[in-house]
Protein backbone atom coordinates (compact mmCIF):
# COMPACT_ATOMS: atom_id res chain seq x y z
CA UNK A 1 0.00 0.00 0.00
CA UNK A 2 1.12 3.39 -0.82
CA UNK A 3 1.51 6.50 1.07
CA UNK A 4 2.80 9.07 -1.31
CA UNK A 5 2.97 9.47 -5.03
CA UNK A 6 7.09 10.00 -5.16
CA UNK A 7 7.59 12.32 -8.09
CA UNK A 8 10.17 10.65 -11.22
CA UNK A 9 12.29 12.88 -12.03
CA UNK A 10 13.73 13.24 -15.59
CA UNK A 11 17.67 13.44 -15.71
CA UNK A 12 19.10 15.88 -17.52
CA UNK A 13 21.45 16.23 -20.25
CA UNK A 14 24.53 17.73 -18.34
CA UNK A 15 25.73 17.47 -14.88
CA UNK A 16 27.29 20.26 -12.10
CA UNK A 17 30.62 19.87 -10.64
CA UNK A 18 33.05 21.71 -8.11
CA UNK A 19 34.76 23.04 -11.12
CA UNK A 20 31.58 24.88 -12.55
CA UNK A 21 30.94 28.84 -11.69
CA UNK A 22 26.71 28.93 -10.61
CA UNK A 23 24.85 32.21 -10.99
CA UNK A 24 21.63 31.68 -8.81
CA UNK A 25 19.10 34.12 -8.89
CA UNK A 26 15.21 34.39 -7.36
CA UNK A 27 12.95 33.38 -4.56
CA UNK A 28 14.35 32.83 -1.69
CA UNK A 29 13.66 29.47 -2.41
CA UNK A 30 16.80 30.29 -4.46
CA UNK A 31 18.63 30.56 -1.56
CA UNK A 32 17.89 27.34 -0.53
CA UNK A 33 19.64 25.56 -3.17
CA UNK A 34 22.00 27.75 -3.46
CA UNK A 35 23.27 27.80 0.38
CA UNK A 36 23.00 23.75 0.42
CA UNK A 37 26.10 24.30 -3.19
CA UNK A 38 27.69 26.66 -1.12
CA UNK A 39 28.18 24.95 2.07
CA UNK A 40 29.46 21.94 -0.08
CA UNK A 41 31.74 24.27 -2.13
CA UNK A 42 30.40 24.71 -5.02
CA UNK A 43 31.68 28.11 -7.12
CA UNK A 44 28.43 30.71 -6.41
CA UNK A 45 27.22 33.62 -6.81
CA UNK A 46 23.55 33.68 -5.24
CA UNK A 47 21.34 36.64 -5.69
CA UNK A 48 23.53 39.80 -5.23
CA UNK A 49 20.71 41.87 -4.88
CA UNK A 50 18.68 40.26 -2.48
CA UNK A 51 15.73 37.91 -3.02
CA UNK A 52 13.87 38.48 -6.71
CA UNK A 53 10.13 37.30 -7.11
CA UNK A 54 8.51 37.49 -10.88
CA UNK A 55 10.67 36.63 -14.11
CA UNK A 56 10.79 39.82 -15.13
CA UNK A 57 12.85 41.32 -12.04
CA UNK A 58 15.27 38.54 -12.39
CA UNK A 59 16.13 39.24 -16.14
CA UNK A 60 16.22 42.71 -14.53
CA UNK A 61 19.04 41.73 -13.39
CA UNK A 62 20.75 39.75 -15.42
CA UNK A 63 20.28 42.70 -18.29
CA UNK A 64 22.12 44.46 -15.68
CA UNK A 65 24.99 42.01 -15.65
CA UNK A 66 25.06 41.77 -18.94
CA UNK A 67 25.79 45.17 -19.84
CA UNK A 68 26.99 47.82 -17.21
CA UNK A 69 26.05 50.72 -19.27
CA UNK A 70 22.92 50.08 -19.58
CA UNK A 71 22.05 52.10 -16.10
CA UNK A 72 18.16 51.61 -16.13
CA UNK A 73 18.12 51.49 -12.46
CA UNK A 74 18.75 55.63 -12.42
CA UNK A 75 15.12 56.12 -12.36
CA UNK A 76 14.45 53.71 -10.21
CA UNK A 77 15.59 55.34 -6.78
CA UNK A 78 13.42 56.30 -3.73
CA UNK A 79 13.62 57.72 -0.42
CA UNK A 80 11.36 56.20 2.40
CA UNK A 81 12.16 57.31 6.54
CA UNK A 82 15.55 58.54 5.84
CA UNK A 83 17.11 55.26 3.94
CA UNK A 84 17.15 55.17 0.30
CA UNK A 85 16.35 52.07 -1.73
CA UNK A 86 15.73 51.37 -5.15
CA UNK A 87 12.75 49.56 -6.95
CA UNK A 88 14.29 47.42 -8.98
CA UNK A 89 16.71 46.08 -6.19
CA UNK A 90 15.36 44.20 -2.39
CA UNK A 91 14.95 46.21 0.53
CA UNK A 92 18.07 44.30 1.72
CA UNK A 93 19.84 46.67 -0.92
CA UNK A 94 19.97 50.53 1.07
CA UNK A 95 21.91 53.29 1.73
CA UNK A 96 21.42 56.30 4.39
CA UNK A 97 22.62 58.42 0.61
CA UNK A 98 21.15 57.90 -2.55
CA UNK A 99 25.38 58.53 -3.78
CA UNK A 100 26.46 55.97 -1.77
CA UNK A 101 23.26 53.62 -2.36
CA UNK A 102 24.43 54.14 -6.52
CA UNK A 103 28.14 53.31 -5.51
CA UNK A 104 26.87 50.27 -4.03
CA UNK A 105 24.94 49.11 -6.75
CA UNK A 106 27.52 50.00 -9.02
CA UNK A 107 29.94 48.02 -7.41
CA UNK A 108 27.19 45.10 -7.15
CA UNK A 109 26.79 44.93 -10.98
CA UNK A 110 30.42 45.41 -11.44
CA UNK A 111 30.94 42.41 -9.63
CA UNK A 112 28.20 40.48 -11.29
CA UNK A 113 29.22 41.40 -14.86
CA UNK A 114 32.84 40.07 -14.13
CA UNK A 115 31.09 36.76 -12.87
CA UNK A 116 28.74 36.35 -15.37
CA UNK A 117 31.40 36.24 -18.49
CA UNK A 118 32.36 33.40 -16.67
CA UNK A 119 29.01 30.79 -15.20
CA UNK A 120 28.58 27.86 -16.74
CA UNK A 121 25.14 27.22 -14.73
CA UNK A 122 22.28 29.78 -14.52
CA UNK A 123 19.68 28.94 -11.95
CA UNK A 124 16.86 30.99 -11.80
CA UNK A 125 14.06 30.68 -9.36
CA UNK A 126 10.50 32.12 -10.47
CA UNK A 127 8.37 32.64 -7.28
CA UNK A 128 5.27 34.91 -8.55
CA UNK A 129 3.74 35.86 -12.21
CA UNK A 130 2.03 39.17 -9.91
CA UNK A 131 3.93 42.45 -10.82
CA UNK A 132 3.38 45.96 -9.57
CA UNK A 133 3.51 48.73 -12.24
CA UNK A 134 3.65 52.04 -11.36
CA UNK A 135 0.97 54.65 -12.31
CA UNK A 136 3.12 57.63 -12.92
CA UNK A 137 5.51 55.87 -15.36
CA UNK A 138 4.58 52.22 -16.03
CA UNK A 139 7.82 51.05 -14.36
CA UNK A 140 7.65 47.31 -13.05
CA UNK A 141 9.19 46.89 -9.64
CA UNK A 142 10.88 44.42 -8.03
CA UNK A 143 9.63 45.18 -4.71
CA UNK A 144 7.42 48.29 -3.74
CA UNK A 145 9.43 48.61 -0.77
CA UNK A 146 6.30 48.83 1.79
CA UNK A 147 4.87 52.26 -0.41
CA UNK A 148 1.26 53.16 -0.53
CA UNK A 149 -0.53 50.56 -2.69
CA UNK A 150 -2.53 53.43 -4.48
CA UNK A 151 0.74 54.43 -6.73
CA UNK A 152 0.56 51.00 -8.28
CA UNK A 153 -1.16 48.99 -10.59
CA UNK A 154 -1.20 44.97 -9.45
CA UNK A 155 -1.24 43.25 -12.95
CA UNK A 156 -0.66 39.26 -14.55
CA UNK A 157 2.00 38.06 -16.33
CA UNK A 158 1.19 36.01 -19.61
CA UNK A 159 2.96 33.36 -20.84
CA UNK A 160 3.96 34.94 -23.54
CA UNK A 161 5.45 38.04 -22.04
CA UNK A 162 7.73 35.62 -19.76
CA UNK A 163 8.62 33.68 -22.57
CA UNK A 164 9.72 36.63 -25.18
CA UNK A 165 11.60 38.19 -21.82
CA UNK A 166 13.37 35.69 -21.02
CA UNK A 167 14.57 34.58 -24.52
CA UNK A 168 16.05 38.05 -24.73
CA UNK A 169 18.54 37.24 -21.91
CA UNK A 170 19.00 34.02 -22.93
CA UNK A 171 20.18 35.09 -26.23
CA UNK A 172 22.59 37.93 -25.23
CA UNK A 173 23.89 35.16 -22.22
CA UNK A 174 24.40 32.69 -25.31
CA UNK A 175 27.04 35.18 -26.87
CA UNK A 176 28.83 35.67 -24.13
CA UNK A 177 29.06 31.67 -23.06
CA UNK A 178 27.64 29.61 -25.83
CA UNK A 179 27.43 26.61 -23.17
CA UNK A 180 26.01 28.01 -20.83
CA UNK A 181 23.25 25.66 -19.10
CA UNK A 182 20.24 26.61 -17.18
CA UNK A 183 18.08 25.66 -14.24
CA UNK A 184 14.64 26.83 -13.98
CA UNK A 185 12.36 26.11 -11.02
CA UNK A 186 9.59 27.45 -9.53
CA UNK A 187 9.56 28.24 -6.16
CA UNK A 188 7.02 25.56 -4.03
CA UNK A 189 6.55 28.52 -1.44
CA UNK A 190 2.97 29.84 -1.75
CA UNK A 191 2.15 33.56 -2.14
CA UNK A 192 -0.51 33.07 0.68
CA UNK A 193 -1.21 37.01 0.40
CA UNK A 194 -2.66 36.64 -3.15
CA UNK A 195 -4.94 34.09 -1.50
CA UNK A 196 -4.47 30.55 -2.49
CA UNK A 197 -6.46 31.04 -5.69
CA UNK A 198 -4.79 33.37 -6.88
CA UNK A 199 -1.29 31.95 -5.95
CA UNK A 200 -2.33 28.43 -7.79
CA UNK A 201 -3.08 30.61 -11.21
CA UNK A 202 0.45 32.32 -10.77
CA UNK A 203 2.05 29.32 -10.61
CA UNK A 204 0.43 27.82 -13.67
CA UNK A 205 1.82 30.26 -15.56
CA UNK A 206 5.23 29.72 -14.26
CA UNK A 207 4.90 26.03 -14.75
CA UNK A 208 4.11 26.22 -18.39
CA UNK A 209 6.00 29.11 -19.34
CA UNK A 210 8.99 26.93 -17.77
CA UNK A 211 7.97 23.61 -19.68
CA UNK A 212 7.81 25.64 -22.47
CA UNK A 213 10.89 26.87 -22.27
CA UNK A 214 12.77 23.81 -21.12
CA UNK A 215 11.18 21.89 -24.14
CA UNK A 216 11.85 24.01 -26.66
CA UNK A 217 15.81 24.59 -25.32
CA UNK A 218 16.03 20.93 -24.00
CA UNK A 219 19.63 20.54 -24.54
CA UNK A 220 20.86 23.74 -22.41
CA UNK A 221 17.50 24.93 -20.43
CA UNK A 222 16.26 22.25 -17.66
CA UNK A 223 13.08 22.29 -15.38
CA UNK A 224 14.06 20.94 -11.58
CA UNK A 225 10.41 20.07 -10.33
CA UNK A 226 10.74 21.53 -6.77
CA UNK A 227 7.24 22.73 -6.78
CA UNK A 228 6.16 19.40 -7.47
CA UNK A 229 8.21 17.40 -4.96
CA UNK A 230 7.32 19.62 -2.05
CA UNK A 231 3.26 20.03 -3.00
CA UNK A 232 2.89 16.50 -4.32
CA UNK A 233 5.41 14.28 -3.07
CA UNK A 234 5.61 15.64 -0.08
CA UNK A 235 1.97 16.46 0.21
CA UNK A 236 1.87 17.06 4.50
CA UNK A 237 1.95 20.26 6.93
CA UNK A 238 4.48 18.11 8.59
CA UNK A 239 7.21 19.14 5.56
CA UNK A 240 5.92 23.21 6.52
CA UNK A 241 7.18 25.06 9.28
CA UNK A 242 4.49 27.43 11.30
CA UNK A 243 3.77 29.77 9.06
CA UNK A 244 2.24 26.59 6.76
CA UNK A 245 4.13 28.53 3.78
CA UNK A 246 7.71 27.82 4.22
CA UNK A 247 9.42 24.42 3.89
CA UNK A 248 10.80 22.90 6.97
CA UNK A 249 14.20 21.85 7.24
CA UNK A 250 13.76 18.43 6.25
CA UNK A 251 11.69 19.11 3.72
CA UNK A 252 14.88 21.67 2.21
CA UNK A 253 17.40 18.21 2.92
CA UNK A 254 14.91 16.23 0.61
CA UNK A 255 14.80 18.43 -2.63
CA UNK A 256 18.56 18.65 -2.24
CA UNK A 257 18.55 15.06 -2.23
CA UNK A 258 16.44 14.73 -5.16
CA UNK A 259 18.41 17.66 -6.35
CA UNK A 260 22.22 15.62 -6.03
CA UNK A 261 20.83 12.81 -7.05
CA UNK A 262 20.02 14.04 -10.53
CA UNK A 263 22.84 16.88 -10.91
CA UNK A 264 25.98 14.80 -9.62
CA UNK A 265 28.18 12.37 -11.19
CA UNK A 266 29.54 9.08 -8.90
CA UNK A 267 32.65 11.53 -8.66
CA UNK A 268 30.91 14.89 -7.15
CA UNK A 269 29.07 12.89 -5.15
CA UNK A 270 32.37 11.36 -3.17
CA UNK A 271 33.53 14.99 -3.15
CA UNK A 272 30.77 16.26 -1.04
CA UNK A 273 30.59 12.99 0.76
CA UNK A 274 34.47 13.33 1.72
CA UNK A 275 33.90 16.82 2.42
CA UNK A 276 31.06 16.52 4.77
CA UNK A 277 32.69 14.11 6.75
CA UNK A 278 35.35 16.65 7.19
CA UNK A 279 33.49 19.32 7.84
CA UNK A 280 31.87 17.72 10.85
CA UNK A 281 35.44 17.02 12.78
CA UNK A 282 35.76 20.55 12.12
CA UNK A 283 32.56 21.21 14.06
CA UNK A 284 33.99 19.10 16.97
CA UNK A 285 35.12 20.79 19.97
CA UNK A 286 36.31 18.95 22.76
CA UNK A 287 36.27 19.65 26.66
CA UNK A 288 40.63 19.36 26.61
CA UNK A 289 41.91 20.21 23.37
CA UNK A 290 45.20 18.31 24.73
CA UNK A 291 43.08 15.04 24.44
CA UNK A 292 45.58 12.40 22.09
CA UNK A 293 42.62 11.19 20.40
CA UNK A 294 41.46 14.94 19.55
CA UNK A 295 45.01 15.34 17.99
CA UNK A 296 45.13 12.44 16.30
CA UNK A 297 41.90 13.59 14.91
CA UNK A 298 42.87 17.07 14.07
CA UNK A 299 46.18 15.30 11.87
CA UNK A 300 43.87 13.49 10.10
CA UNK A 301 41.37 16.18 9.30
CA UNK A 302 44.85 18.29 8.18
CA UNK A 303 45.53 15.60 5.57
CA UNK A 304 42.25 14.90 4.20
CA UNK A 305 41.79 18.67 3.58
CA UNK A 306 45.29 18.44 1.88
CA UNK A 307 43.84 15.39 -0.43
CA UNK A 308 40.69 17.36 -1.17
CA UNK A 309 42.42 20.47 -2.11
CA UNK A 310 42.76 19.42 -5.44
CA UNK A 311 39.29 19.60 -5.79
CA UNK A 312 37.44 22.28 -3.87
CA UNK A 313 38.51 25.57 -2.46
CA UNK A 314 39.48 24.86 1.30
CA UNK A 315 42.02 27.53 2.15
CA UNK A 316 40.05 28.65 4.68
CA UNK A 317 39.96 25.24 6.47
CA UNK A 318 43.44 25.18 6.25
CA UNK A 319 44.36 28.12 7.48
CA UNK A 320 42.61 26.86 10.85
CA UNK A 321 45.70 25.05 11.24
CA UNK A 322 48.74 27.60 10.58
Amino acid sequence: MKFRTEISIQKPSFFLNHQHKILSIGSCFADTIAEKLKHNKFQLLKNPFGNLFHPLAITKIIKFGIDVQQKGYENAFIETNHTWLNYYFHSAIWDITKNNLQKKIEEKISILHQFIQKIDILMLTFGTAFIYEKNDNQQIVSNCHQQNPNIFTKKLLTIETIIDDFETIYQSLKIINPSIKIILTVSPVRHSKEDLANDHLSKSILRVATHILAEKYKDNIYYFPAFEILNDDLRDYRFYKEDLIHPTLQAENYVWQKFSSIFFDTSTQKIISDWNKIYHHLQHQPKNKNNPDYILLLEKTKKDLTTISQYIDVKNEIEFFL
